[in-house]
């Protein structure tokens, strides 16, 4: 969808098309106003992840990620055979960056059917920068839409900090390094958020990152092969430990089953049909 929204200017088809695709949501509506924006999008949040966690609808939901984010067939069928095989009950636990992403673009639609955010082309293209959070410790801005949305669906780990109090810290910094004369590898002045979240986030000393990582660097660099060797492989190595993003990948074999769920095989089935076309 992304394409389509860059590539078009008006509004009302684009907007239209990510209703089309949301349009399960449609039913998520409180029975009554709360007070303000935020406290009304807050109770249909807790409506939408009660119903994004219903165990009977994660299939549908699964199809619901797959067709949003335009996954090609032979993906979606790796990741159908996959939740088939594997037997999951849940999208949050099978692939929780998905969950995640889809969850804020739920979240926007429920917003502008209960008519608390604007349908606008540049809000859907500003729901882009919150699916990086998970991959920040700090996410930065002063759009009004972006913040209410961090808040709403509250990426774990991720700091908040407003752009203008950013750039206001940033400038005292340097006023107070041009009046000093010294030279800070941290915020020097301890009463700011920009201070705080340094603290919080960046402040690691060495001494903690030597007692983190005991083992000399040859150690390091051969756990770093074994590493990127069974990534290629699919097979963990001598190493210590198991890394969490060391994974198998699930390969479908033309004589495998269907996952349409016909009893035929993929290659007389589906793929016989993708082929065709």
């Amino acid at each position: 969808m992304s394409w389509f929204w860059r590539t078009t200017s008006k509004d009302e088809e684009v907007v239209q098309l990510f209703k089309n695709k949301m349009e399960q949501f449609s039913l998520i509506k409180l029975e009554k106003k709360l007070g303000d924006n935020l406290e009304n999008l807050k109770a249909l949040r807790d409506i939408l992840f009660i119903e994004l966690n219903k165990p009977e609808k994660q299939q549908q939901y699964l199809s619901l990620v797959i067709d949003y984010f335009e996954l090609d067939y032979n993906l979606a069928a790796q990741i159908f055979y996959r939740w088939e095989t594997e037997k999951n009950n849940s999208i949050s636990n099978f692939a929780p960056y998905a969950f995640y992403c889809i969850s804020i673009a739920a979240m926007y639609y429920v917003g502008i059917n209960n008519k608390l955010f604007s349908e606008r082309k540049t809000n859907l293209l500003d729901l882009e920068y919150l699916y990086y959070t998970p991959c920040c410790r700090v996410f930065s801005s002063n759009d009004k839409f972006l913040i209410f949305l961090f808040e709403l669906i509250n990426p774990k780990n991720v700091f908040f900090i407003n752009s203008n109090s950013l750039k206001g810290d940033l400038n005292n910094f340097h006023k107070y390094q041009i009046e000093t004369g010294e030279i800070n590898d941290r915020p020097p002045i301890k009463d700011t958020e920009t201070y705080r979240i340094w603290d919080k986030v960046f402040d690691l000393k060495l001494s903690d990152f030597l007692k983190a990582h005991p083992k000399s660097q040859e150690e390091l660099r051969k756990e770093f092969e074994e590493i990127l060797k069974a990534a290629e492989t699919g097979k963990q190595g001598t190493f210590d430990g198991e890394p969490d993003f060391v994974t198998k990948t699930t390969y479908m074999r033309p004589t495998d089953p269907c996952v349409c769920g016909s009893g035929k095989q993929l290659k007389e089935c589906c793929l016989l049909k993708e082929n065709e076309n």
